[in-house]
């Protein structure tokens, strides 16, 4: 009898250790879901901000159209980009003479990776944004 115990013991034991593993491993992935999204919004504002600041650096020091190069060299510099998607330019201050400011807006999307994630709000973590702002410079 004290044998038959022991085997309904390990049998329950057994049992709770899968159910023990099922749960770690779900808290693991979104765990890991999580870094991955932080992750990639944190690439994707480098990635954007970076698009911005060229774009407006390019338009400071055209001659002529500045804001025309603006918006072509931020969207090539994020042309070829993974993850990014939909990046767009918006023109806030067009520059043209000598001292004026260049100043654009930089946006783009990256993907959800949590599953459900939009119910937590996380999707604030797929609109990517910057700004840059350089002086007009003369010839």
């Amino acid at each position: 009898m004290g044998d038959d115990i022991m085997l309904v013991r390990k049998r329950r034991e057994g049992g709770e250790s899968a159910t023990e593993f099922a749960v770690m491993v779900m808290a693991i992935l979104l765990m890991f879901l999580g870094m991955l999204q932080i992750g990639s919004f944190l690439w994707a504002s480098a990635m954007v901000e970076n698009a911005a600041n060229y774009g407006a650096r390019a338009g400071s020091v055209a001659q002529s159209g500045g804001a025309g190069i603006a918006r072509s060299a931020a969207l090539e510099s994020l042309s070829g980009a993974p993850l990014i998607s939909n990046p767009s330019v918006q023109i806030l201050a067009p520059g043209g003479v000598v001292g004026s400011m260049v100043k654009i807006r930089v946006s783009a999307e990256i993907p959800l990776f949590m599953p459900a994630g939009d119910t937590f709000g996380l999707d604030a973590l797929t609109q990517v944004k910057a700004e840059a702002t350089f002086r007009q410079e003369g010839w």
